[in-house]
């Protein structure tokens, strides 16, 4: 028999560890393109519309749908497909940092229809450099319009959507009171509470690296409520619910305060072993309790579709609503990632690339970020090539000065481009 220290036991652990996530890395990995990117996953659609049966279904803008006909009793086109010409349909809503859309997904595989509008957050110069805010009515009525003309140009009628869910940025926050007025809300950019995070990070880093999978950072919302207790506290003490910008769009749409396992871990508030909020961490650093949602898995449903979002949106009230998640887990759903080791390069905004594990992951000096997936018992690893987006838009309003469809002008010319041409 063979003793061993403790300690090399330990590094023996840590190199099975490295050498789990290295030949997980090392499988076929899964590229989404950047021309796509901006219809990756927008529709989501869980068995729970219908029903028990597997889970989770997957409906996406891209090419292909995987749908469990035998599970919905649909052999024939005309199990899904009316007398009036209409088929059946589901509603994918996006809500992202420089952009919201609509997708109608046809249920029998049919073309994607889909309507975007642009949006950008404000320059806050008064609360420091990095400020930013966003106005939550502005992102409604945005999305309102998508859904409407998305639906017009599918000329599908609001009797054939039978459900409909939304993703958006992580690392937002939105502080509602108790009647659903929106107190304070910040994109992903913000980062006025940086002093906090900084704080936090030299005091706890490894600590919360080690619970909930993230070192501290201005964006997460657990050293944002620190910064508005200290300097807003008028506002924490107001608020009932605090809510990422997808968790928001599911209460506009079906009045539940809920959020998703994909949002929550990008909180610096989430135990990523146990899938639940670290309540020990949210009483050390004197958040209220009451902020926090319960949580729920993508694909549940949330409700039905509540009268004055029914209203604006054009949609029948009672129509499905389902828990949505990240836009970033979200679109890698869209590309097919969902089995241990795929990998998912996300190309928005920025470039989020995430790997697929089924186990939370190695949390000791790695640099990746630990989160979980928007599919149940699945997490991922990130880590991110960098602002891919911006620099496109940088450059084609650069090459197409005044242009409002820059970006599209670059992509079809460089489409056109020989391969291999400099």
């Amino acid at each position: 028999m063979t003793l061993r220290s403790e300690g090399a036991m330990a590094e023996c652990e840590t190199r099975t560890e490295e050498a789990r996530i290295a030949a997980l890395f090392a499988r076929p990995m899964t590229q989404y393109r950047a021309g796509q990117c901006a219809l990756a996953a927008k529709a989501l659609f869980f068995s729970s519309l219908l029903g028990p049966g597997p889970r989770p279904i997957l409906l996406g803008p891209s090419a292909f749908v995987l749908w469990p006909r035998r599970h919905l009793g649909l052999h024939r086109r005309e199990d899904w497909v009316h007398p009036d010409g209409m088929a059946d349909c589901l509603l994918g809503l996006d809500a992202g940092s420089r952009g919201v859309r609509c997708s109608v997904v046809p249920i029998d595989g049919g073309p994607v229809t889909s309507s975007a509008r642009g949006w950008l957050p404000k320059a806050v110069p008064r609360a420091g450099f990095f400020a930013f805010d966003m106005d939550p009515a502005v992102c409604w009525r945005l999305l309102s319009e998508t859904v409407r003309e998305a639906m017009a140009r599918a000329k599908v009628a609001p009797s054939h959507v039978l459900g409909m869910a939304a993703s958006g940025m992580r690392f937002s926050l939105l502080l509602l009171d108790e009647d659903g007025h929106t107190l304070f809300a910040v994109p992903n950019q913000d980062a006025r509470a940086a002093e906090h995070a900084i704080k936090l990070s030299d005091s706890q880093g490894p600590a919360f690296r080690r619970r909930t999978g993230h070192w501290p950072t201005p964006i997460s919302m657990a050293p944002r409520l620190q910064f508005l207790a200290t300097n807003a506290a008028a506002l924490v003490t107001q608020a009932a619910s605090a809510l990422s910008l997808s968790d928001w769009i599911g209460y506009r749409l079906a009045g539940a305060r809920l959020t998703s396992p994909s949002q929550a871990g990008a909180t610096l508030l989430f135990d990523l072993d146990s899938g639940d909020w670290a309540w020990d961490l949210v009483d050390h650093l004197s958040i209220p309790r009451r902020l926090l949602p319960a949580v729920q898995e993508s694909g549940t449903q949330l409700g039905g579709l509540i009268r004055p979002a029914a209203e604006a949106l054009g949609l029948l009230a009672g129509t499905p609503v389902v828990m949505g998640g990240a836009d970033t887990q979200c679109a890698l759903l869209g590309t097919g990632a969902v089995a241990p080791g795929q990998v998912g390069i996300i190309a928005g905004s920025t470039t989020p690339v995430q790997l697929v594990t089924d186990w939370p992951g190695p949390r000791d000096e790695s640099r990746l970020w630990n989160g979980h997936h928007c599919v149940p018992h699945r997490w991922v690893l990130e880590t991110n090539a960098g602002p891919m987006g911006h620099t496109l838009e940088w450059f084609a309003a650069t090459l197409y000065p005044g242009s409002n469809d820059g970006v599209a002008r670059f992509m079809a010319e460089a489409a056109r481009s020989d391969i291999g041409a400099d």
